[in-house]
């Protein structure tokens, strides 16, 4: 494919990132190295890029590649030698980063009791998995565990679990209502009205749901990992949401946020939703240190903060203002959050994937389409696709067939499987099968007549439903050694509905993903515009994500008989909002 031609750039031993650093060792530590060909069928797949021995020229590499610098993106892109495919160069470390913050293990961390000095080798070493790398120090008026690091002689106390938890809940007898209140798409000024509480309790107690809710899931989903589920078809979609938070104080653009979700299309459990946001990265603080220690001058992969977007990258890349022309925040004083490239994200949620699911003998994944799939599949399942115990799919649909009516979109597909029903009668090898097994047959039949686009391969379902019109499918991990035969079945059940429910359930219930009005969409440029629906503090959208995602999955309601986690089998009843608020 055609790159921008590189200048003569030497940044010698800087051109590439190093593998990802694992040294904080946890049971969600994982290996992260993506700078490799992601052709399953070439003798480079999983084979890493390394410098040249003898040539210090930054388009020289080992390993057979070679490297591109583009200028207008600030990205590094490499070609494999061997199959000629090319591929982005990501920084490992930022992912891995990236992969803590989302696997919840910050929050973990938290509330756990470590020495907390930095420069001590016993950072981020728990008194619970490492005691004799401390000593017992007494005990405070209330009770609670001193320790004293064995290291560098630092004193710290042990978590306040108790007061922590049940600071500023002095209406409690109100949570349950306020919860309900929260995930029946009622907006944050109504809840206040019909509470009779102020804004800061509000919030608070949104912090508190929120708190419950990750430990919560914590505790139940332990059973995930551990679990052989046999088959899993996993579906994954994204969501942009569009919201009041500016860039600065009289700045006038919105910051549209991206959530990428992935689900269980049988049972409908939500395993992750992963928005490109950092709630506790100080921008201020960030963006000063980017221009102290280089990190603007340099391609995106090779920075110190790779994954998230500085203020500098708005002015520098023109690709970032098609998907949300926003800089970070800068006001009187330090602010919190921070967006993160959204290729990060997509990296974290697989490896969280696959980590949690790390039990599972098979498993089918359902995306819907986006430019870097193959990059994302073919890094972080290597061991499954090399195993043949994963296969991957990208969905993509007509979606101008979606502003129809009802009665259009039933015509469509009944005319869909009228054709089909008319091919069955006049092909004998189709004839006297069922209908699935017709169906994955004329797919088998009619595999090489594939339509190309950018090297892919887009096949078209026979009969898509009225809701996923003319549905195409795409083999990400099509390789040699494994026949259509093997998958058919899986391109005819194709679906991202497992996710599609969640999504719908998030525009329905929340008011802050609620879809943005018409006619302030259909301005020209609705990113200058209003929402009445946007939050004014993103963080807000990371803990209302996680805090639907836990009742979703949990929690019994009008019209739920059996639980999304009740049929995934991790639990054996429904839980109600109180189990959670009173959850220790």
């Amino acid at each position: 494919m055609p790159e921008t031609k590189s200048k003569k750039h030497n940044y010698n031993s800087e051109k590439l990132p190093p593998c990802s650093d694992s040294s904080r060792q946890t049971q969600r530590s994982v290996f992260v190295q993506v700078n490799s060909c992601k052709n399953p069928d070439c003798d480079n797949y999983n084979v890493p890029i390394e410098p040249h021995l003898k040539s210090k020229a930054f388009s020289k590499c080992g390993n057979d590649y070679k490297l591109n610098l583009n200028l207008d993106t600030n990205e590094i892109r490499f070609q494999c030698l061997k199959c000629n495919s090319w591929a982005t160069i990501y920084n490992n470390k930022a992912i891995y980063d990236e992969y803590l913050g989302i696997s919840g293990y910050f929050d973990g961390m938290s509330r756990a009791n470590f020495c907390r000095n930095d420069k001590c080798k016993n950072y981020y070493l728990k008194v619970e998995d490492h005691p004799d790398a401390y000593y017992k120090n007494g005990k405070t008026k209330t009770e609670l565990q001193k320790y004293k690091c064995k290291a560098c002689l630092a004193n710290f106390t042990e978590y306040d679990r108790v007061s922590k938890t049940w600071k500023g809940q002095k209406t409690h007898h109100k949570n349950r209502m306020i919860f309900k209140l929260l995930v029946s798409q009622v907006s944050l000024r109504g809840i206040i009205d019909a509470t009779e509480i102020g804004t800061s309790t509000l919030y608070a107690k949104i912090d508190f749901f929120y708190e419950q809710c990750r430990k919560f899931s914590q505790a139940k989903e332990k059973k995930i990992v551990n679990t052989d589920f046999k088959s899993l078809k996993i579906s994954s979609d994204h969501q942009f949401y569009q919201t009041n938070w500016r860039a600065r104080g009289d700045d006038e653009y919105n910051v549209q946020l991206y959530n990428l979700s992935s689900a269980d299309n049988n049972s409908g459990y939500v395993f992750i939703s992963s928005l490109n946001f950092d709630p506790e990265a100080i921008s201020d603080a960030i963006n000063t240190d980017a221009h102290h220690n280089g990190d603007i001058d340099k391609p995106v992969p090779l920075r110190e903060y790779a994954r998230y977007i500085l203020d500098a990258d708005f002015d520098t890349n023109p690709e970032l203002e098609k998907e949300s022309p926003v800089k970070s925040r800068v006001r009187g004083k330090p602010t919190t959050g921070m967006q993160i490239y959204k290729n990060y994200t997509m990296f974290a949620h697989f490896f969280y994937l696959r980590q949690i699911l790390g039990k599972t003998k098979y498993l089918t994944l359902y995306n819907d389409y986006d430019g870097i799939l193959r990059s994302v599949i073919g890094s972080v399942f290597v061991d499954r696709i090399n195993n043949n115990k994963l296969e991957a799919y990208a969905l993509s649909f007509d979606y101008h067939h979606k502003l129809k009516y009802r009665a259009d979109k039933e015509e469509v597909t009944q005319f869909a499987q009228q054709r089909f029903e008319k091919i069955k009668d006049e092909n004998p090898q189709l004839k006297y099968l069922d209908d699935f097994d017709a169906k994955c047959k004329l797919v088998e039949l009619d595999f090489d007549n594939a339509t190309i686009k950018n090297n892919e391969k887009w096949h078209y379902h026979p009969t898509p439903g009225a809701e996923e019109p003319g549905k195409r499918i795409w083999w990400i991990t099509e390789r040699k050694g494994v026949a259509i035969e093997d998958i058919s079945a899986d391109i005819i059940t194709a679906s991202n509905h497992g996710v599609d429910r969640f999504f719908q359930t998030c525009r329905r219930k929340l008011s802050f993903f609620e879809r943005t009005n018409k006619k302030v969409g259909n301005q020209k440029d609705k990113q200058k515009n209003w929402s009445q629906y946007g939050a004014y503090d993103p963080s807000t959208l990371v803990k209302l994500l996680e805090i639907m995602r836990v009742y979703y999955n949990f929690v019994g309601r009008k019209g739920v008989k059996i639980t999304p986690a009740q049929k995934l089998g991790i639990v054996k009843k429904a839980y109600d909002i109180n189990d959670i608020l009173y959850f220790k």
